[in-house]
């Protein structure tokens, strides 16, 4: 087993680009999603971004339960998979 590796992030160019965090994100997310086996990197490599309006909101989705304390309850949120240029938009 290897490791897991995912990125919370604001940006991810080209689905929500504002300064060079985009280009980032993208840029790593893509060189390790395409390491060797032998790197020791679980696939799919995972990028997490808010769910903004032009993202694309089709494809699989999982339905999660959080806390939500503000409200004092919980929350459910839904996460749809897009699979992007060797990893996994969420």
């Amino acid at each position: 087993m290897g490791i897991r590796v995912a990125f919370i992030a604001a940006e991810c160019e080209p689905y929500a680009k504002a300064g060079g965090l985009g280009d980032v994100v993208d840029a790593l997310a893509r060189a390790l999603g395409r390491l060797p086996a032998e790197a020791g990197i679980d696939r799919p490599v995972d990028v997490y971004l808010p769910r903004y309006r032009w993202l694309p909101g089709e494809g699989p989705a999982t339905t999660i339960t959080v806390p939500d304390p503000p409200a004092g309850g919980r929350a459910t949120v839904r996460i749809v998979d897009q699979w992007a240029d060797g990893y996994r938009l969420r």
